[in-house]
């Protein structure tokens, strides 16, 4: 998302966040939900977060393995909502939802688009294309995608937000040895 990175990362305010901190250090976040508005262009836009890395087998014993991590945007005219967009080479779909004509159509890309063309096969994972963008840049090529440093400052500057929001607070460096907390 290189648009209007500066302008995003001055106007978002985080309207709320709540953690479920760790069981076994309270200093990690189990789980978060957040609310974030972002002012683009005299336009509000809201943004809903929730993850949680400490979701229960169903009847103790089967993995929730349909709760892939997925997204959903909401538009003027269109929700798009893209499941599993972590490992879409296992298996994914991106669904459009038209308002204007309460049409929906499922979309699955296991290779190349718009932006990579025919490079990449079915098996790569979003890894594998971040990795071929790097050797890209090292060697002196344009990659077909590149997330901008200031892009990348700006997600960070978000994720710290969200945690202050929370009451966790500022992520903070590792030193090189960390003691386990005494409980």
């Amino acid at each position: 998302m290189a648009f209007q990175e500066e302008r995003v990362r001055r106007s978002n305010a985080f309207a709320f966040a709540l953690l479920r901190a760790s069981r076994d250090d309270p200093r990690v976040d189990e789980a978060m939900e957040a609310t974030l508005r972002f002012d683009l262009n005299g336009r509000m836009v809201e943004s809903k977060i929730y993850s949680d890395m400490d979701r229960a087998n169903v009847l103790g014993v089967i993995p929730r393995i349909w709760e892939t991590p997925s997204i959903e945007i909401e538009l003027e005219h269109a929700v798009i909502y893209f499941y599993n967009f972590m490992m879409p080479h296992l298996y994914h779909y991106i669904q459009v939802y038209d308002k204007r004509t309460g049409q929906t159509h499922t979309e699955k890309h296991y290779s190349g688009g718009p932006q990579w063309g025919n490079r990449g096969e079915s098996w790569w994972s979003t890894y594998r294309y971040q990795l071929e963008a790097f050797v890209d840049k090292v060697r002196g090529r344009e990659p077909p995608h590149w997330v901008t440093l200031d892009s990348s400052i700006a997600q960070m500057e978000t994720i710290d937000a969200i945690y202050e929001k929370s009451g966790l607070g500022k992520r903070q460096p590792t030193p090189e040895s960390v003691d386990p907390p005494r409980v």
